[in-house]
Formats: structure tokens, C-alpha cells, sequence
């Protein structure tokens, strides 16, 4: 299988955890549409991979995530801000429903 290229995160595995990285420290990691889209096919493939149990999620640099990038809906026009940002809260909420098989939790099962 190869392995998904991302431009707004980078993924490693390390042992049965994947370290997500927000990586746009030159915008505070703020959430764009390429990065929402990656963060979300990231976690779709993590739950797929019963090797994963769990997902790190961190920041480059000096901030978390600042939040949905204002610039960006701003120079798109974007009538809506939270069209970013509610998939990404629908993803978290779906991560924490356990699976049938065991009662590990696993994102987008229940």
C-alpha cells in the first residue's frame, strides 16, 4: 500500500500511534481547506489501520492551531467560516465512538 502524501500535515507512525502534525507554522497551524481535507483522510486511514490504537495530534512550531485561517475565507470569499470548521468537529466527534470489536475506540465506527 503506498503511503498518502500530505501538504498541510506530515504523519509518522511510531509504534501502534500515529503523530499527526499540523504543519503551517508560518500561520499558526490555522486550519485551511487543504489542511482539514488531510487531517481527515488521515484519521479516515488510521481507523482502517487496526495497527493504529492511537492518534497524536500536535503543532509545528510556536502554536497549536490558531483556529480557521481568516485570510483565506476572507481572500476566497468564503460566505460560510464554519464550512472549515465543521468537518473537523464532526471528525472528533466520530473519533470517540467505540467499535464492536473489542470496545477499542475507533474513529468513524459505532
Amino acid at each position: 500500500m503506498e503511503k498518502p502524501s500530505y501538504t498541510a500535515i506530515t504523519v509518522e507512525r511510531r509504534g501502534d500511534a500515529d503523530s499527526v502534525t499540523l504543519n503551517r507554522p508560518e500561520r499558526l497551524n490555522a486550519l485551511d481547506h487543504a489542511m482539514v481535507d488531510d487531517v481527515l483522510e488521515s484519521f479516515g486511514a488510521a481507523a482502517e489501520d487496526w495497527a493504529c490504537r492511537v492518534i497524536v495530534l500536535r503543532g509545528a512550531g510556536r502554536a497549536f492551531c490558531a483556529g480557521v485561517d481568516i485570510k483565506e475565507t476572507t481572500s476566497a470569499r468564503v460566505e460560510d467560516p464554519t464550512r472549515l470548521s465543521a468537518p473537523w468537529a464532526a471528525t472528533c466527534a466520530r473519533a470517540c465512538r467505540p467499535s464492536s470489536r473489542s470496545g477499542r475506540l475507533r474513529f468513524g465506527q459505532g
